[in-house]
């Protein structure tokens, strides 16, 4: 036997706003999904239903997801309707109930400040360092940021990651050392 479904009204503003989000081209499409989802759950479809409107990639769970979090946020946004403020602020506060929530991670590891600093080493030639080579390798590099006290400890690699996402590796002569037989690319 399945849980009912918790019933979902919507103001006329509310349904405005949803309808037009459904429409738009420019609307994320995980918003204009959630959106459908809730116009659905609000003229009484059952979620096995709307799951097979909405398509294969869509399932019950999901649908129940985004029905209780709306239902779970209405007082909130009746009274933002209530108040009969701007549309945009209502559209604002719809926007947020049917937003993806923060998901959980481990902190970063390095601050902002410190990988700039990493990326700047690796901006000077290694004989400016004092290096006898003519381009850093990952593990040159990183024995040069340790020895600069920038970070405690760091690898190889993820030197290599922040030179990689900085795109410091498209310039004509190549940051890091090449292995023999690769080429340099250019972006």
């Amino acid at each position: 036997m399945s849980i009912p479904n918790k019933p979902i009204q919507l103001s006329y503003r509310q349904r405005k706003i949803l309808e037009k989000w459904t429409r738009g081209r420019k609307i994320d499409s995980d918003l204009r999904e959630r959106a459908s989802i809730i116009l659905m759950s609000a003229d009484g479809l059952a979620n096995k239903i709307q799951a097979e409107r909405l398509g294969p990639d869509v399932d019950v769970q999901r649908i129940r997801r985004w029905r209780n979090r709306w239902v779970a946020r209405t007082d909130d946004l009746d009274v933002a309707d209530a108040h009969n403020g701007p549309r945009k602020e209502l559209a604002a506060k719809m926007r947020g109930v049917l937003s993806d929530s923060p998901r959980s991670g481990a902190p970063p590891k390095f601050s902002a400040e410190e990988v700039a600093q990493i990326i700047a080493v690796g901006c000077l030639s290694p004989e400016e360092c004092g290096v006898p080579v003519s381009h850093w390798t990952r593990s040159d590099l990183r024995r040069e940021v340790l020895k600069r006290n920038i970070v405690d400890s760091i690898s190889s690699r993820q030197v290599g990651r922040f030179l990689k996402r900085s795109r410091l590796a498209s310039r004509e002569e190549p940051l890091l050392a090449q292995p023999q037989g690769a080429r340099a690319t250019r972006g």
